[in-house]
C-alpha cells in the first residue's frame, strides 16, 4: 500500500515537494543571467520547475545533467530571449514553453525558479525517471500537467 503524502509535500510548489530539499523560489528575469554563487547547489546535476508567482501549480518541470543546474536554466533564459525575436525563416533555437516564457515577461509576469541538487553520480536513467515522477506528482495533485510540459512547438520555421 502506498500511503499518500502530506499535504506540503504534495503540493508542486512546497520547499518539501516529494521529500526532496528544494531552493527558495527565486525571480527569473530576461535581463540578466541566473545568479548564485559555489555552494547553492547549482553547479551540479539536479531537478528544476518554473512557476508563475501567483497561479497554482507550475509552469514546467526539468532535469540538468553534469553540466549543471545554472547552465540548464541560463539556457532557458537566453533561448526565450531568442523566441522574443523571431527572424523569419530561419531555424529556431526555442520551444513554445520559451514562447510562453517571454509572453510572461512581456506581461509583466512574475516567473520564478527553484531547484533541488541531485547526486553527481546518479545513472541519467535515474535522474530522468525522477523527472517523470514529478511531472506524474503534479498530474495526481493539480489534475493536469505543469502548464508547458507538453506543448505542441517547433524549432523549425514553417513558412513565417
Amino acid at each position: 500500500m502506498i500511503r499518500p503524502l502530506p499535504a506540503a509535500a504534495a503540493d508542486p510548489q512546497s520547499s518539501a515537494w516529494l521529500g526532496y530539499t528544494w531552493s527558495s523560489w527565486t525571480p527569473f528575469v530576461a535581463e540578466s543571467p541566473f545568479p548564485g554563487g559555489p555552494t547553492d547547489g547549482l553547479d551540479g546535476p539536479g531537478l528544476y520547475r518554473f512557476r508563475v508567482r501567483g497561479d497554482s501549480g507550475l509552469l514546467y518541470i526539468g532535469e540538468a545533467g553534469p553540466f549543471g543546474l545554472r547552465g540548464r536554466i541560463n539556457g532557458h533564459r537566453r533561448t526565450a530571449r531568442i523566441a522574443l525575436s523571431p527572424v523569419p525563416g530561419r531555424v529556431r533555437p526555442y520551444t513554445t514553453f520559451h514562447v510562453r516564457l517571454g509572453a510572461l515577461w512581456e506581461a509583466r509576469r512574475s516567473v520564478e525558479v527553484s531547484w533541488t541538487p541531485l547526486a553527481p553520480d546518479l545513472p541519467v536513467a535515474e535522474r530522468k525517471g525522477r523527472e517523470v515522477d514529478l511531472i506524474a506528482a503534479h498530474r495526481g495533485h493539480m489534475g493536469r500537467n505543469p502548464e508547458c510540459q507538453f506543448l505542441a512547438g517547433t524549432r523549425f520555421a514553417t513558412g513565417d
